[in-house]
């Protein structure tokens, strides 16, 4: 069994300080560039709620106008693997009302408690992950957009009637009312 040179031991150390600092620098810079888009990641809510119901009901869509909440991954411990998710809001968010990056675990809290903030290793996990699998769009609030206008935009299926549209209209008509929901999504303080 050889013994590692203290050479060897050095240059690891003087490794994992630089790993950490590029991890840091990324982290800020993708917060930077996700909450550069916060006007846009107002606008969803009230797009997911539009779309919510057109096609099916989805909770992803739900969490968006229920809580202003944007689902870009989920979570370092459970990769793509939606198998292994635990029950609950989980994952990494975008908090749609600041353009903060939230890791979320369990049953909604308010998502303005500093402490659901992503760490530097989450939001660098969620690049090296988005990148990895060539999905960096999902922190493009733009292509969040382009997504919910496209189901909107879509013609109702042929067995879909106009009182079932007119029902999900109410519906949406009474979510705007009961959320307070606006064109510029805003978390209310009963959150």
């Amino acid at each position: 069994m050889s013994q590692s040179s203290p050479e060897i031991l050095t240059d690891l150390d003087q490794f994992y300080v630089e790993t950490e600092q590029v991890m840091a620098e990324l982290a800020q810079k993708v917060r930077g560039i996700v909450q550069s888009q916060v006007e846009v990641w107002r606008e969803l809510p009230m797009l997911a709620l539009q779309a919510d119901g057109k096609f099916g009901y989805n909770s992803n869509l739900r969490n968006m106008y229920m809580h202003g909440l944007v689902r870009v991954g989920s979570g370092k411990h459970f990769a793509n693997d939606p198998e292994q998710r635990p029950t609950g809001l989980y994952g990494v968010f975008i908090d749609c009302a600041t353009g903060n990056i939230l890791r979320l675990t369990g049953y909604f809290r308010n998502p303005e408690d500093p402490g659901y903030l992503a760490d530097d290793s989450e939001v660098f996990h969620l690049l090296a992950s988005k990148a990895a699998h060539g999905e960096l769009k999902q922190l493009n609030a733009g292509e969040h957009k382009k997504f919910l206008l496209g189901i909107i935009d879509d013609p109702n299926e042929s067995y879909y009637s106009e009182t079932d549209e007119a029902k999900r209209q109410h519906k949406i008509a009474d979510t705007i009312v009961g959320l307070k929901l606006t064109r510029r999504y805003v978390r209310s303080q009963d959150a």
